[in-house]
């Protein structure tokens, strides 16, 4: 034996001869440098960053030995991402770094490594834009999520292992640090639509996983062969604590390539291959999994919240706290977690509320149904807000519309109401009351030349506060200080017997006149000698007691002298007609003028009125009824009858009797109320036996035509046929 020391550089050389024997060899040996030791720890200027920061990492290699070479991923003799003793780096995702040193031309036994991690920034909501009324407060609905890593994809390789019967298994092993896998992407290379099935379960394989029941299922998922992938196939957040070992099975039908054994970026290992694939039913190489698990380092984090500004929020360092801001705002959420932080924001749009308008004043007593301006004024119109009207209180009665002024022509003297109804909130009322005369049954004697028009052109005439008489119709030609209106009331009806008159009369064989009654109450127009300008309508107030009362006392006549058989003279309801003199000034009673039709009714407080319209001349008038004898009257009309051939109309009576008849008056109407002459037929004087008579219309009215004769006596006493 020999020792000795070697040095760098020089070769030695053994000669070994064989005793005894002249063959011999030789040994050379060469003295090289021994390998550079590994680094010994790798300094990072930090150990983690926020996802898209871009912050530079400087990584210093310790222990350095010749040339430093960097790898990211796994310790390498090929591949590097840079040389030398520093390395700069900015990572978007957790990744590990190694050192390794290269010296002599030979590689240190291993690598020193550190791993950055890139921390996920939260992933801030701030929740949906707001509308909220002034003083009313709102939630803001704000949330947070935040991992403490980014996702990272491990990528499974292509080559080498034994797949499993029916689908791939394989493990999944953590290291010091929980991971939470988020998805597989497999790449099968199936020839249709299929489904695959994601199982799970806990704890290292045992060497029988034959049993389905340890197998939970993650979901089912469809493929699409042709497509020749299935990416990104969820798994619910499959949460692996550290150190443990999760399996998984993937269950199919197709063709895959095959796995590598095991995998592994420091953080977990994915461990494949036969000695796996004894789960249902057997190994089957070329029937494996093939693609990427993804998952997240660490486990999710509690991120802290700050809202800004701090302006009415009921607490800015929580996610959902109440605002109740003034204005509009717009509130900044910053959610922070692993150092890391993000923003967003929400806008709260503050509506406002409304206060009640004041109404202007109408001064003053108006005439019914004119117009009157009514303005809503002062307050405050919030958001949305309009002026609303009505009849009644708190939006009861009649809504009248919208808008900050309203026309707007009582009847009657009424309050309005107004008030302001918007988005956030409907005020109290503002009100007005206006005051209107009131139609009134004037006293006896009343008069007025004062009167108000209203919208319709009718001119009410009042008495103070009181409308006694309404007239349609121009009075633009009578003197200053007319026309002038003057009601009467006797306060009780007339009556006059038109002739002499006894109880027995009728059964004597004797000619009473006329019974007449006349209401109570007239009316009477002046117009100081101005002329009428076209026509007239009229409105004259009256009781319906009044008129009752002359239909009553005309009622009551009939009944108490029935040998006389009373009829009425006109052929209306109850005999009663609306009359008007023509002439001088109305002076009651006067029983008997021209008739008048026109509507009736009541006004807006519920006073009776007759419409008499077409007047063309005034005095004034009032309501009668005339009641006729037809047995005591010195003629006996035996019959009174009308044919016609739709061209003349031909007129006959006949007389049983005539006792000094001067002539017959013959009289048309249009309507059997108002009846006019159009001729005379010259009578037989005295006579005790028929008489016949007869008259042709030869210029009769289109449509119905009604006929009268009036009988005139010697002495000029009338009596009037049926119609």
């Amino acid at each position: 034996s020999y020792t000795w020391t070697s040095v760098v550089g020089l070769n030695y050389y053994i000669l070994v001869h064989g005793y005894g024997s002249n063959s011999a060899f030789s040994i050379a040996l060469t003295c090289v440098a021994p390998p550079p030791a590994n680094p010994s720890s790798i300094t990072a200027s930090t150990s983690a960053v926020c996802a898209g920061a871009g912050t530079s990492v400087t990584l210093t290699a310790n222990g350095a030995v010749g040339t430093v070479y960097w790898f990211s991923g796994s310790c390498g003799t090929t591949g590097q991402i840079s040389t030398g003793n520093s390395l700069v780096v900015s990572p978007s995702a957790t990744t590990t770094y190694f050192a390794r040193n290269f010296n002599g031309g030979q590689w240190s036994a291993g690598c020193a490594s550190t791993t950055i991690v890139v921390n996920v920034l939260p992933i801030v909501n701030a929740g949906a834009d707001k509308t909220v009324c002034d003083g009313l407060g709102t939630t803001l609905n704000g949330s947070a999520t935040a991992n403490t890593s980014t996702p990272v994809s491990l990528t499974v390789n292509t080559t080498g292992g034994n797949g499993c019967t029916g689908g791939a298994m394989f493990d999944i092993v953590t290291g010091a640090t929980a991971v939470t896998v988020t998805s597989f992407d497999i790449s099968p290379y199936a020839t249709a639509v299929q489904t695959v099935n994601v199982y799970y379960r806990v704890g290292t394989y045992a060497g029988n996983e034959t049993n389905s029941a340890a197998w939970t299922l993650l979901g089912a998922y469809s493929v699409n062969g042709t497509a020749n992938v299935l990416a990104n196939m969820p798994v619910a957040n499959l949460a692996i604590p550290a150190n443990s070992t999760y399996g998984i099975y993937i269950n199919y039908n197709a063709t895959y390539t095959t796995l590598a054994t095991s995998v592994s970026n420091g953080t977990i290992t994915v461990n494949t291959g036969a000695g796996l694939c004894s789960a249902f039913g057997g190994v089957n190489a070329g029937r494996t999994f093939n693609g990427a698990v993804n998952y997240s380092a660490g486990t999710n984090t509690t991120p802290s919240y700050s809202w800004s500004p701090a302006t009415a929020l009921s607490n800015s360092s929580i996610a959902t706290p109440t605002a109740s801001p003034s204005s509009n705002i717009t509130y900044t959420l910053t959610a922070t977690a692993n150092g890391c932080s993000a923003s967003d924001q929400v806008v709260v749009n503050v509506n406002s509320n409304s206060t009640a308008p004041t109404l202007n004043t109408i001064a003053g007593v108006i005439c019914p149904n004119t117009n009157v301006n009514m303005v809503a004024s002062g307050g405050t119109a919030g958001t949305g807000a309009q002026v609303a009207w009505y009849t009644g209180p708190n939006g009861t009665g009649t809504f009248l519309g919208y808008g900050n002024s309203f026309t707007w022509a009582p009847a009657s003297t009424q309050t309005i109401y107004a008030r302001r109804e918007g988005t956030c909130n409907t005020t109290t009322d503002a009100q007005s009351t206006v005051s209107v005369r009131n139609y009134v049954y004037a006293a006896n004697a009343t008069s007025s030349s004062t009167y108000c028009t209203d919208n319709n052109g009718w001119k009410h005439f009042y008495a103070g506060n009181d409308l006694i008489f309404s007239a349609e119709g121009d009075f633009s030609n009578c003197p200053s200080g007319y026309p002038v209106v003057t009601i009467s009331n006797n306060n009780s009806f007339y009556q006059q017997n038109a002739g002499p008159f006894q109880a027995t009369a009728c059964a004597n064989g004797l000619t009473p006149g006329e019974q007449r009654f006349e209401m109570s109450r007239s009316w009477n127009l002046d117009m100081g000698g101005g002329a009428p300008i076209g026509s007239y309508n009229v409105r004259f107030y009256y009781q319906a007691s009044e008129k009752q009362a002359i239909e009553t006392a005309a009622a009551n006549w009939i009944a108490t002298y029935p040998a006389c058989n009373y009829q009425p003279k006109y052929a209306t309801a109850n005999g009663f007609y609306w009359f008007k003199n023509t002439g001088s000034a109305y002076v009651a009673p006067q029983y008997d003028g021209t008739q008048y039709t026109g509507p009736s009714g009541s006004t807006s407080n519920g006073v009776n009125y007759a419409q008499l319209n077409g007047v063309t001349s005034f005095s004034g008038g009032t309501g009668a009824i005339i009641l006729v004898p037809d047995q005591t009257l010195p003629i006996d009309w035996q019959s009174f009858t009308g044919t016609t051939d739709n061209k003349f109309n031909y007129l006959n009576w006949v007389t049983a009797s005539e006792q000094n008849t001067q002539s017959f008056e013959v009289q048309r109407s249009k309507d059997g109320v108002s009846f006019a002459r159009i001729g005379t037929v010259t009578a037989a004087g005295t006579s005790n036996t028929s008489k016949s008579y007869n008259f042709t219309d030869r210029t009769p009215l289109v449509g119905q035509n009604y006929y009268r004769i009036r009988m005139i006596e010697n002495t000029g006493n009338d009596a009037y046929s049926n119609v």
